[in-house]
């Protein structure tokens, strides 16, 4: 699960000015879907809480995009850093603690080093 580097530009995370990725919460949402207005909340709150980027994708309107980052359901939450991603919640609507939570599992919010739930080691 790289990061290919060949996406719509208003839609890849946005670089730093070292040159990393500044890691960024991505919703994935259709047009027609129920809890995807509390998802979008949900996320937004959090990643302004951990200083994170922002960004909110309509499937319906980029589906290219969506299928980069293995999402085919809605609302979904990912996780982009650097050259890699997590979806962190498919199809559901987490509670603030829980994305918070999922999100600092990660430690890129923090700037160490960890891994991912699927083992591959994850760098800031």
């Amino acid at each position: 699960m790289g990061w290919d580097g060949e996406c719509d530009p208003e839609f890849c995370p946005p670089v730093g000015t070292s040159g990393e990725v500044k890691p960024t919460l991505i919703v994935f949402t259709k047009k027609w879907c129920p809890n995807c207005p509390l998802a979008k909340k949900v996320a937004r709150k959090v990643a302004d809480e951990l200083g994170l980027m922002y960004k909110e994708v309509n499937i319906d309107d980029d589906i290219l995009t969506a299928l980069r980052y293995s999402v085919a359901s809605t609302p979904s939450i990912v996780l982009a850093w650097n050259d890699d991603y997590d979806v962190l919640f498919r199809s559901e609507v987490p509670s603030e603690e829980e994305l918070r939570a999922s999100i600092l599992q990660h430690k890129v919010v923090s700037g160490s080093t960890s891994t991912r739930s699927d083992g591959h080691a994850i760098s800031p």
